[in-house]
């Protein structure tokens, strides 16, 4: 009888070199084209490879606004020949989601050096067009219903949510205050003018109990980083994912980072004690406490005291670019935004108090169908 020999799967180490990015421009005032927004991100992010357009062999691309064009037709107008493409359509879950795919074609041989690019151009028509057709859920069951809006679904979660945690308006505001301290010193936020607690409290209702500030800006910018095997500044510690975690059968108040952040503990041998930064997708100020406390970095019998205590003591420092809320929703984009705001931290170009930060965790959260976010992931980044 012939024996057989099995080579082992051996997954190497996977290492962003270098990230690029645009200022983040409120949709009404941009005058890019998402094409030569998503080609300034990726030029900066070569540059700071040190790396030529004629280097890279695996490209990906998320975007809302790209269409017709996918990730092939930007490989023909770079002047790309990869051997490895993608395209991400899982908005808030994009960056994560190309992340673990490009670290897989590494492991595999698929590709060397991979660009991974994300953004959307909005005016204002742009951004009205793709809540009406953001899927079929949104095109087939709620259209006609003027109130059928993001804002009006995740202000129910946030009121299921004020009410099995005990939280106050206020709770949410010091955290949106917070994070808008944090863009004052990002030079690429849309929003950096100061935030205070009676602006927040008497600004427009948007959806009860949503004000202005609890309702995530719209912007146009791109982001973008090159991932590779050849050991560069930042090593991808590990990466998962949960999509779908309970087919819409819930209150929403739980996601899928339930489950993924516990698998990413388990294989990393880290914790939420062993994070210096943390970027949280946060398109509501309601779906960042809900993440938070699924990573465990909040207390669940006491949530609004964990997060004031969070928010003062600054560890982990907490979507330290301003997040979303202040930086701007770059559609697609707001996928990659967290990766790159913890990569900021690592290498000491973000704000003065991340100096030092040695692991970072980014969680993506996104494609509402029906009521919320479908789609979870997160990624655990370290100092090579």
């Amino acid at each position: 009888m012939r024996t057989m020999s099995v080579e082992l799967f051996h997954d190497p180490d996977t290492y962003i070199l270098g990230a690029g990015q645009t200022s983040f421009i409120p949709a009404h005032r941009s005058e890019s084209s998402t094409s030569e927004l998503l080609w300034a991100a990726a030029r900066g992010a070569l540059e700071d490879a040190g790396l030529n357009i004629g280097d890279v062999d695996g490209l990906g691309v998320a975007s809302f606004t790209s269409a017709p064009d996918h990730s092939i037709d930007y490989a023909v107008r770079w002047n790309i020949q990869p051997r490895w493409l993608m395209d991400s359509a899982l908005g808030g879950a994009s960056g994560i989601d190309m992340l673990a795919h490009a670290r897989a074609a590494l492991a595999v041989g698929d590709a060397s050096k991979i660009l991974l690019v994300a953004g959307d151009h909005f005016s204002e028509d742009d951004f009205a067009r793709l809540v009406r057709h953001y899927n079929s859920s949104a095109a087939r069951d709620f259209c006609g219903m003027e109130a059928a809006t993001p804002n009006a679904f995740f202000a129910m979660i946030t009121q299921l949510q004020m009410h099995e945690y005990g939280l106050e308006r206020e709770d949410y505001g010091r955290l949106a205050i917070a994070q808008r301290t944090w863009a004052a010193e990002n030079p690429h936020a849309a929003h950096r003018s100061p935030l205070d607690m009676d602006t927040y409290l008497s600004a427009p209702m948007i959806a009860d109990p949503l004000g202005r500030y609890d309702c995530v800006p719209v912007a146009s910018g791109a982001v973008a980083v090159v991932v590779s095997s050849q050991p560069g500044p930042i090593r991808l510690a590990g990466i998962q994912a949960q999509h779908n975690v309970d087919g819409q059968d819930s209150t929403g108040l739980v996601t899928g980072l339930s489950a993924a952040v516990q698998r990413l503990w388990r294989d990393t041998g880290h914790s939420i004690a062993d994070t210096d930064v943390i970027s949280v997708y946060d398109d509501y100020p309601a779906m960042v406490v809900a993440q938070l406390i699924d990573c465990g970095a909040l207390d669940r019998t006491d949530v609004a005291g964990s997060l004031r205590s969070l928010l003062s003591s600054g560890r982990p420092a907490l979507n330290t670019s301003g997040g979303q809320l202040s930086a701007g929703q770059i559609g697609a984009g707001a996928g990659m935004q967290g990766v790159i705001e913890v990569l900021d931290a690592l290498r000491d170009r973000g704000p003065k108090a991340t100096r030092g930060a040695q692991r970072g965790l980014v969680t993506g959260y996104g494609m509402v169908t029906y009521r919320y976010g479908s789609c979870a992931n997160a990624a655990l980044l370290e100092r090579a």
